[in-house]
């Protein structure tokens, strides 16, 4: 028997916005045994239900088995995995020590990049990026070349586009 392979997979979940609705749709993954790896929640274009986002890592039997069990909560309107032509996206601010030369090399990354300087210190500077999830890694990959203060990154969100096709993470 072949053992199966660990892929990265993205579940979008349309739920009531209720109070607990999160904490109990995430708890099913916990209890499964499945971390989560990113997870985005905001209101939807549907009036009264959040859109989340989550990215896990699973073999596909798995993936199935965690799919019906979200499904069975009762604040789940419905739940599905994107198609190829979804577009994805992710913000990442990073600060860093810089000054001087450091600072001229920095910005030299952050524009090949296309990010943005949004706060700057005579002794540091914040960046923000946003682009697919591929690049963000690799800006962050880069960017510990210099003195990386802080990271935060916000988890990848998607929207369908018919008729093109992307690389899905």
């Amino acid at each position: 028997m072949k053992k199966e392979e660990l892929k990265r997979h993205i579940i979008v979940i349309l739920a009531l916005n209720q109070v607990g609705a999160l904490a109990r749709i995430i708890s099913v993954f916990g209890r499964r045994g499945f971390n989560i790896e990113t997870i985005t929640a905001s209101p939807s274009n549907y009036p009264g239900l959040t859109r989340i986002t989550i990215i896990i890592t699973a073999t596909d039997s798995a993936m199935d088995q965690v799919l019906a069990q979200v499904e069975k909560v009762e604040l789940v309107k419905k739940v599905f995995t994107p198609g190829e032509n979804t577009l994805y996206r992710e913000l990442l601010l990073l600060k860093i020590n810089a000054k001087g030369e450091d600072r001229e090399r920095a910005m030299s990354v952050i524009n090949v990049y296309r990010g943005r300087v949004v706060d700057l210190t005579s002794e540091s500077m914040v960046i923000e990026v946003t682009g697919s999830p591929q690049k963000i890694g690799g800006f962050i990959d880069i960017m510990n070349e210099f003195d990386v203060v802080e990271i935060c990154r916000t988890g990848a969100t998607g929207i369908e586009v018919p008729g093109r096709t992307f690389d899905i993470i």
